[in-house]
């Protein structure tokens, strides 16, 4: 029975693409997968129990802290919200760092390739549809910003920038780990990434261009050096640099031209590069500054910063910065277990050290600037990335494979 709600779990993985296309039409389907995100891993997590004692610990510290935080909030309807968001970061964190899960996971995945190759195929053709129906851009971001962003199916450029990204690392998986031709994924990828520079999201963007460098490091250009042209290596150097300055010189005009660079010209010529997101961190500081002791250590319930930045701010607005929201929503308790579960994720990432203490500063830039755990459907395709550098190799007792 635990290894069919298991392989049920896999299989909606799998279909990732074309989950984001299913909730952008049809958003019953938005609960229904969060809830699926929520109730696998905890099963998954709580089975391997007797693995990793540690999480039970964590699972409870979670419980304390979203119960307190309950207890004290004073909008359940917007609080609940934010205790979703912490609830997915936390377990699926968690869940991606077990390495009996990346066994049974990397398997499964693997034998459903098509299906995510289907999905991502069917996600840029949708989203390419929307594109030149123009239809996909975004109304707000025009007026606020005088910038055609795109927002593709999703309604919002910032979603659009997360969840292709999201994308990107199902094709990262697949050019890493498929024996079937990959040209086409490549192909994909690009035009994923030209559609992601003009959805003028800055942060989502930044991570969307090193999962695209990831996946471009791994084609393979092969030459033939047989030839009379190609004897002479200078010859073959000359050509190469040639080919690399055209490269740059087109990337630079197609980037001029992008929604993300008027937008960097637009926040540069008015001093307001951040968006005002600055101001809002100092007011976070301030309030948590003037709070009583057990605020600071169990929160004071996430609507807090929408009013205070509606106050101070004339923003009615989340703090778009992972850190200062989970400290006045749910207190030291709460940010100290995202912390270490991020950590902990990063950490469990087969790479070189420094390759991990980079992953963990590009997550905790992205989490410091616009915000990492609002984004739930992006920390759910984490585990596409962490998969993409995984070796079935790691040492580990293979009987403790979680699907046996």
């Amino acid at each position: 029975m635990y290894k069919k709600i298991l392989n049920i779990y896999f299989l909606i993985l799998s279909l990732f693409p074309i989950v984001l296309i299913l909730e952008s039409f049809f958003h019953f389907f938005v609960p229904f997968n969060t809830l699926i995100f929520i109730v696998f891993p905890l099963m998954i997590i709580i089975f391997n129990a007797k693995f990793d004692r540690k999480n039970i610990l964590l699972l409870i510290s979670l419980l304390i802290s979203i119960g307190i935080s309950f207890s004290i909030t004073q909008n359940v309807s917007v609080h609940i919200h934010h205790v979703i968001n912490m609830i997915i970061i936390i377990l699926n964190l968690t869940l991606y760092s077990l390495s009996t899960f990346k066994i049974s996971a990397y398997e499964a995945l693997i034998k459903n390739e098509k299906i995510i190759y289907i999905g991502i195929i069917l996600n840029l053709l949708i989203n390419l549809f929307f594109l030149l129906l123009g239809k996909g851009f975004s109304t707000g971001y025009s007026a606020s910003w005088g910038v055609k962003a795109l927002s593709g199916i999703y309604g919002d450029p910032h979603q659009f920038a997360y969840r292709t990204s999201g994308v990107l690392m199902c094709i990262y998986f697949l050019v890493r780990n498929s024996k079937k031709k990959k040209n086409l994924l490549y192909l994909v990828s690009i035009i994923f990434i030209i559609m992601t520079l003009m959805s003028a999201a800055r942060v989502p963007t930044l991570f969307a261009v090193v999962i695209e460098f990831l996946i471009l490091k791994n084609y393979k250009i092969k030459v033939s050096t047989s030839g009379l042209f190609f004897k002479e290596k200078m010859f073959f150097l000359a050509i190469l640099l040639m080919f690399i300055g055209i490269v740059l010189f087109g990337g630079v005009s197609i980037i001029k031209k992008t929604s993300i660079y008027s937008k960097m010209q637009n926040t540069i010529s008015s001093q307001n590069f951040d968006n005002g997101r600055g101001n809002l961190r100092k007011t976070d500081i301030a309030y948590f500054n003037l709070e009583n002791n057990y605020n600071k250590i169990f929160g004071c319930g996430a609507e807090t910063t929408y009013i205070i930045h509606a106050k101070y701010n004339n923003m009615n607005i989340w703090s778009h910065n992972d850190f200062f929201q989970i400290l006045i929503s749910f207190g030291i308790l709460g940010l100290l277990l995202y912390l270490y579960c991020l950590i902990k994720f990063c950490f469990s990432v087969n790479v070189k050290f420094i390759s991990k203490v980079l992953i963990l500063l590009l997550l905790l830039f992205v989490a410091f600037y616009n915000g990492l755990y609002i984004h739930q459907r992006f920390i759910v395709s984490l585990i596409f990335f962490t998969l993409s550098v995984f070796e079935k190799r790691e040492k580990i007792d293979y009987n403790d494979n979680i699907c046996k």
